[in-house]
Parts: structure tokens; sequence; C-alpha cells
């Protein structure tokens, strides 16, 4: 990408939420595409490298992850990418802001944290 096509310069926290729609046995989607996880690493990726001092987040139940390109996926993600396990409990959005609330199982207690966006996938 060249320049700022989609207008993303504006958005320094963005967060990825994973599973959405899918791996729900309830609602008669058990299935997982496959790919999802790894579309969000490259973007999330993408994304740090285009502006370092963006914040980026997936949110995630299990990564999905193969194929050849995962390791160089897993080292550009020590580089500022924040992976969290669990799924948001609520998506909220505001006049100026996405707020995001989920459980931290790392610290074990409930967080509510602000994005500029939010990506469902």
């Amino acid at each position: 990408m060249r320049g700022d096509p989609g207008g993303l310069a504006a958005f320094k926290r963005v967060a990825f939420v994973q599973c959405v729609g899918s791996r729900n046995v309830t609602l008669g989607r058990g299935y997982c595409s496959q790919v999802c996880c790894r579309y969000a690493l490259r973007l999330a990726a993408r994304l740090r490298r285009d502006d370092p001092g963006r914040r980026v987040a997936i949110f995630y139940m299990d990564l999905q992850v193969s194929g050849k390109d995962v390791r160089m996926r897993w080292e550009e993600l020590g580089r500022g990418v924040e992976l969290i396990q669990g799924a948001p409990a609520s998506i909220v959005a505001g006049e100026a802001e996405v707020l995001v609330r989920y459980e931290d199982l790392r610290q074990g207690r409930v967080r509510q944290e602000p994005f500029d966006l939010v990506v469902l996938s």
C-alpha cells in the first residue's frame, strides 16, 4: 500500500476481534474458516510497521495459524502487537472511540479499553 488509501493513519488504537460469528455451536456455526487469524496477523503487523506508535491488539480464542509465512508473522508480532486471549464481553461505540470490555486472563480482572477502530473477523 502506498500513502493512506483507507484513511487508517487517523487510527492510533486498533483492535481485531477474532471468531465473530463462528465457532459457536449454539448458533450452528461450530466451524473455523482458518484464514481470519492469518489475515489479522498480517494486517496487524502492517499497521505497526506503517506507524510504530500505533497500538494494535488482537483478541482471540486460540490462534489458528499455519503456512510458510507464520514464522515471519510471529517475529513481527514481537514488535508491538498485543495478543489478548479471550472474547470481549462487550463492544460499545461512543462518539469518539469504541470501548472494549474484556476479561484479562493474565491479570484475572475485567478491563475496559478505548480503541479508535475495532475490526470484527
